[in-house]
Parts: structure tokens; sequence; C-alpha cells
């Protein structure tokens, strides 16, 4: 008889191990992981032997971590491919200095703070929360500086006035733009100890390639009080095919000095959301909006 492919004398070469017959890889085999017949769930995958949690759109796995390979300077394009010291990865290509993807723009005609709360669709998400986050699909793929996001990719939002892109999932109470600290790749309107009463609206508007992602605030206050005198209505918005970055401002009765700005994936870069665009931290005003919009 013809022996089994990769069998000898009854045995799978390692690492291979012999299951109903045939000689599979434990290590990455969902249906046999670590052992023969040890299936891993749909949300699962096989790594390293394990039933480990998928990694979100958009992510490899690197051994037991997932990563963005066009952005790790560790894992550069291929796992394992690092970086030289004092190079960073772009695009999935090792570089001295990365190009800025955003700037402020000049104008802001046009852009108002529009209740989303009521629209068709909409999501209501962590009412009543203190220091905490939500992740959220994207109903579009997106440009954030040298970042390609997915199409379904899970936006990190967070009930302190930020968003951040994947595969953040903190929900830090303060912070500053920029920092290699995480939170990276925050998108701060209103970024200081906040507290929700309704909670955070998400919808989507319009209709493609010209969709508009929204994120609102309704009736926000400060932690860890529901000080009637404290009303802080206020929205992300991030727009389909163009990429810009809009900071919408209804009511900001009571509001404070808070981080206001974006940063880039690594947290190396950033662009203030201020009036004077020196500094990262002031009071937004109500009824005012700042737009990022991607460089030429």
């Amino acid at each position: 008889c013809r022996p089994l492919v990769g069998v000898d004398a009854g045995a799978c070469a390692p690492p291979a191990i012999l299951c109903n017959g045939s000689c599979i890889d434990p290590r990455n085999d969902n249906a046999n992981c670590g052992v023969c017949a040890r299936a891993c769930g749909e949300d699962r995958t096989c790594a390293g032997g394990v039933c480990t949690q998928a990694c979100a759109a958009g992510q490899t796995r690197c051994g037991s971590a997932c990563t963005l390979l066009d952005s790790d300077s560790m894992n550069c394009g291929t796992c394992g491919t690092a970086c030289p010291m004092g190079q960073v990865c772009y695009m999935s290509q090792c570089t001295n200095a990365p190009p800025v993807r955003y700037r402020r723009a000049t104008s802001t005609a046009g852009l108002t703070f529009t209740n989303v709360c009521s629209a068709p669709g909409v999501q209501r998400v962590l009412p009543g929360a203190d220091d905490s986050s939500v992740r959220v699909a994207m109903p579009f793929g997106f440009r954030f500086w040298d970042r390609d996001i997915a199409s379904g990719a899970m936006m990190n939002v967070t009930s302190n006035g930020w968003i951040a892109i994947p595969p953040e999932t903190l929900a830090s109470l303060g912070g500053t733009i920029p920092s290699t600290s995480t939170p990276n790749g925050v998108i701060a309107a209103y970024w200081g100890d906040n507290y929700n009463r309704l909670g955070q609206c998400i919808a989507t508007l319009g209709t493609a390639p010209f969709r508009r992602w929204v994120m609102q605030v309704d009736e926000g206050s400060h932690c860890c009080s529901t000080d009637p005198s404290v009303n802080l209505n206020y929205e992300i918005v991030i727009s389909e095919t163009t990429n810009t970055i809009d900071f919408l401002y209804g009511s900001m009765l009571g509001a404070r000095s808070s981080t206001v700005g974006v940063e880039n994936p690594t947290g190396s870069m950033g662009i203030s959301g201020c009036p004077m665009a020196t500094t990262y931290t002031c009071v937004p005003a109500a009824n005012s909006a700042v737009r990022f919009e991607p460089t030429p």
C-alpha cells in the first residue's frame, strides 16, 4: 500500500500530527487546534495551537498579537520585519520620516452642528457612562494619515470626548496630543474627564461614495455630576472619499478647557483643533466648527 503523504511508519513529520487519517498542523488548524478534534468557534482562530480571538479587520496576527503591517515598526510589511533604529514603518515600508497627512482647513463655511440622534438607523451607546468605551464598526473605509482604515474596522468610541482608530480600546479620561503613549490615533473634540447623560448617538448620513459617519455627544456633562448648568452637545464627523474630519459644536454650556485635536497612529504628529492652533487645550465655543483635511 502507498503510505499517506507526510506519514512515515504511521507517524507524521513534526510539527504535524495524525488526525483522522490525515497529517495536520495543530498550530493553525481551526478544526484541530493544539490537539485532534479541538475546534475553534466561529469568532476564534487557531494561532500557535490556541483558539484566540480573530484579529480586527485590516490587522494581521504576528505571533500572539494582532498588528497593522502597514505601520508596525517591528512587523513592517511582513511579520518579523523590524525597521532599523531611527526609522518608522510607513505604508508597509521602513522610512526615515513619513509625510504629514492632515492639516487644519482654512475655511469652515457651511459646517454646522446637526442633531443626529433622531436620524434613521441611529445607534445610541454608553448612556450614563463614565470612563467607558465601546467599539463601533465603520460603515465605510477611509484614509487616516498614512493608514487605510477598512470598512468594518472597529472604531474605539469613548465617553470622554474622543475616539480612536483600531486597535485602541482604552477610555482614558485625559491625555495630550501628540504623545507616543497610548492611546494613539486619537481624534479628540473634547477630551477630558466627562460624563454621559443621554449617551452618544452614532449615525451614518448620505449615500455612497459620500457618506458621513457621525458620533454625537448628547447632553454631556463633566464627571461626576448631572449639574444642569453643564450641557455639552458636540460631534465628530468622518467623511467618505474626502477623508475630512470635522468637529462640530452645538450648545457648550459650562464647557471647560479640554484637549482638542487629532494625532497620527503612532502619536508622533498632531494637529491642534484650538482657535489659535498654538496649543492643544482650549474651551471650544458653542456653534463653532473645525475641519481637518488631507494634504494634497
